[in-house]
């Protein structure tokens, strides 16, 4: 979560101000995907629909390398990962 969606949570932020609509913001094949909340963009590729950070797509192996970080500590969480590709 960040503070815009924090701000938005408090009543502070309305959840439409700032939001760009579908033509504007987005290189050609770009979609949104609400997610926890949230607007992501995202691109469908041969793998499957993938997000986009900074203009890059997300590999999803890199999803699974930060998500066994973040709950290394939690046992069985992450058991099942390995297949991702």
């Amino acid at each position: 979560m960040n503070a815009r969606a924090k701000g938005e949570r408090l009543g502070i932020f309305s959840k439409d101000a700032g939001k760009t609509t579908s033509s504007q913001g987005q290189a050609q094949g770009e979609q949104l995907v609400e997610v926890l909340g949230r607007q992501d963009p995202c691109v469908i590729t041969d793998d499957g629909l993938r997000g986009i950070l900074n203009g890059r797509i997300v590999q999803a192996r890199s999803v699974l390398r930060n998500l066994q970080n973040a709950f290394a500590n939690s046992q069985g969480l992450m058991a099942d990962s390995g297949n991702c590709t």
